[in-house]
């Protein structure tokens, strides 16, 4: 499970760094795990990620917290940013932010 929730953070920051590369982000640490990490060469592929895996990124966020996993329940959310202010999807992000904070 601990795989799958850093994919979903690693992965998060590179699509949202790809939809906003100005944005400085919270550094986040290497994966201890190898991980095969998407990369969004174009915007339209990191948006089209970020709108797919959106309800998954939620449930990464409270798997993280049930796991132990603090850093990844709050740093998934704030490493969707981009997406979230494109888009204007704020209640997830709210919902997934107060899991972050528990």
């Amino acid at each position: 499970m601990k795989r799958v929730l850093h994919w979903y953070l690693h992965t998060a920051y590179a699509a949202n760094h790809t939809l906003s590369p100005q944005r400085f982000d919270p550094p986040i640490e290497p994966s201890q795990f190898t991980l095969p990490l998407l990369e969004f060469a174009e915007y339209d592929d990191a948006l089209a990620w970020c709108e797919a895996e959106m309800s998954n990124l939620i449930a990464a966020t409270r798997l993280a917290l049930e796991f132990g996993e603090d850093a990844i329940a709050w740093k998934i959310p704030v490493g969707c940013w981009n997406y979230v202010f494109l888009r204007k999807r704020w209640s997830p992000w709210i919902t997934a932010h107060e899991t972050g904070l528990a």
